[in-house]
């Protein structure tokens, strides 16, 4: 059993289970790392920042790799015929129009915004099709995509509604589950969705009597890690003079920078730069940057070393001098992935095997 705190030689012992994972959006290989830790072989990856493809070849060492987009990677002529006999076709598309974070989300939908991934000019909310195009053309037994919680809002409703549609539409069941990697022994409140998408002629359990909806149990509750309780080397930067004096004013019950502003001088910012105590779960990664103050030690940042921890990667992943926290507020956490894929393998694949071997 994995936890939290690994590393990638761990791998060496892990044995494989004979299924086959294809990669999109890899970023530096936070999922792929995941299903490596279940057994599955990931035998490729789809990404288009270099940055992040570089550290992800250099750690995972991919048998394919495609850098490039989605839109011109579904279109390739010359794909092995490794890829048209998957498993799992793994893909989290960027999520930045549908995070509670991005305030300006909605002004971009539909338009050609930059894309920082890669700084290419892309129109981002149509990127889950073009992968369930990708899908049908590669016609795994399983696809699964993930996403932030703010997918799953009212106004984005329409989204979720076409994902359903267009999957049925080339002949696959889905269904989706809300997670809190916290629930999967990840020590940090990331909230994400994931859809799961089964070819129709893969026999799953389903959810209703008409078979429409394929069935997969992740009612996984595990106890929650606190930042006290992962191993801390307490070298987080320091921190500026600016939070210093903030937090000359830090109340017991504040917790971000925000309230701090707010109480002081009515002022409605801050409210992502979190103050964390041992005894909390820590908030989720951020791509943007380290936000982090820990009252408790000379509010001083989180470390890389911590933060590898609370992301639950590898620690001795090589970054190739990109930020931690960068890469890690991109990717799924490997311990989530590794749990929820062990399910797809116990309660759909193995299950789906003996059948085949049955008939």
């Amino acid at each position: 059993m994995f936890t939290y705190k690994w590393n990638l030689k761990d791998l060496e012992k892990v044995e494989p289970n004979g299924f086959k994972v294809f990669s999109c959006f890899a970023g530096g290989g936070g999922s792929s790392q995941g299903y490596k830790m279940a057994g599955y072989e990931v035998i490729g990856c789809n990404e288009i920042d270099p940055r992040q493809m570089e550290i992800y070849k250099h750690n995972l060492k991919p048998k394919y790799s495609y850098l490039e987009d989605i839109r011109t990677f579904r279109l390739r002529e010359d794909l092995p015929e490794e890829l048209f006999n998957l498993d799992i076709l793994d893909a989290s598309f960027p999520c930045s129009l549908f995070s509670s974070a991005n305030l300006k989300a909605d002004d971009k939908k539909g338009k050609e915004v930059k894309f920082r991934e890669g700084q290419a000019n892309q129109v981002l909310d149509d990127l889950a099709f073009e992968t369930i195009h990708l899908v049908e053309k590669l016609q795994p037994k399983i696809a699964v995509f993930e996403n932030v919680k703010g997918l799953l809002q009212e106004k984005n409703k329409w989204y979720v509604e076409q994902i359903y549609s267009q999957f049925a539409n080339i002949g696959y069941k889905i269904c989706h589950h809300l997670v809190n990697c916290a629930d999967l022994g990840v020590p940090q409140k990331r909230e994400r969705v994931f859809f799961f998408a089964v070819r129709e002629d893969v026999e799953v359990p389903t959810s209703d009597l008409f078979g429409t909806y394929p069935h997969i149990d992740i009612n996984i509750k595990e106890t929650h890690i606190k930042i006290g309780d992962i191993d801390s080397d307490y070298k987080g930067k320091k921190p500026t003079e600016h939070i210093e004096n903030m937090m000359k004013h830090y109340l017991p019950n504040d917790t971000s920078l925000g309230d701090i502003r707010d109480r002081l001088e009515g002022k409605s910012t801050g409210f992502q730069t979190y103050i964390i105590r041992d005894n909390f779960v820590c908030n989720t990664l951020r791509a943007g940057s380290n936000d982090f103050i820990r009252p408790e030690y000379e509010n001083i940042n989180l470390s890389d070393y911590e933060l590898l921890q609370i992301g639950s990667w590898s620690q001795d992943y090589d970054f190739k001098k990109q930020k931690v926290i960068y890469v890690l507020g991109m990717s799924v956490p490997p311990l989530a992935m590794y749990k929820i894929s062990k399910e797809i393998e116990k309660q759909w694949l193995n299950k789906w095997n003996q059948n085949t071997k049955n008939k």
